[in-house]
């Protein structure tokens, strides 16, 4: 997806060059548990931006709490994935909160609050509501379109390897945006092997906005 006319303020990228940062959207789903065993077997930390409704079935809460203790990063992604230039305010302040509830209530966290808004649509009005909620925006600057179902691995996976065989870790970051599709599941070993044969370091999304 290309952006244009971002509000100011926004993160595509992190802000040293060398770095990666692993996130995946629309969680929790069944994939989920299966994705924090691969992430730790290879002692990568990602983040996951949670769509609060999955949180209203029980046995996800505890999937929730593992990605936080295994020190993950977790973000808002709204309770219902709706585009939130579309809604009035009252119902945007209710799609965001309602998700942070969720996520606060069961990880126990107060982790600074990153959102990445459904589609990676918004405006200057969505932005600067969700500024002064204390929320600081994510979008990403390297989308492997993974949650296309027409997208076979080996299509995935090759465009990713152009994508990196051209990346200069001295120049350039990464903010990788994932889904927890089948076929991104059976990938992520190979999207970090060689993410790391270039030399870019993994971090989570508040990391790679400071580091």
């Amino acid at each position: 997806m290309g952006f244009t006319n971002l509000p100011m303020g926004i993160h595509r990228t992190c802000s040293q060059p060398g770095l990666i940062a692993l996130t995946f959207d629309d969680g929790i789903t069944p994939n989920s548990k299966h994705i924090l065993e691969i992430l730790e077997r290879e002692q990568v930390k990602a983040s996951f931006f949670i769509v609060g409704e999955m949180l209203l079935e029980r046995n996800r809460l505890p999937i929730l709490k593992q990605i936080h203790e295994q020190g993950h990063f977790i973000g808002n992604h709204t309770w219902t994935h709706l585009n939130l230039t579309q809604l009035p305010e009252q119902r945007l302040e209710e799609e965001v909160l309602a998700t942070q509830n969720g996520i606060d209530l069961e990880t126990g966290s107060k982790q600074k609050r990153y959102l990445r808004p459904p589609f990676g649509v918004i405006d200057q009005r969505v932005y600067d509501k969700l500024a002064s909620l204390g929320y600081v925006i994510v979008l990403w600057n390297m989308d492997l379109k993974d949650w296309n179902t027409h997208r076979s691995k080996q299509h995935i996976l090759t465009y990713y390897q152009k994508l990196m065989a051209k990346a200069d870790p001295t120049k350039e970051s990464f903010i990788l945006i994932l889904h927890e599709r089948n076929a991104t599941l059976t990938l992520l070993p190979d999207i970090i092997r060689i993410a790391r044969e270039k030399n870019f370091r993994f971090v989570t999304v508040d990391r790679c906005a400071i580091d």
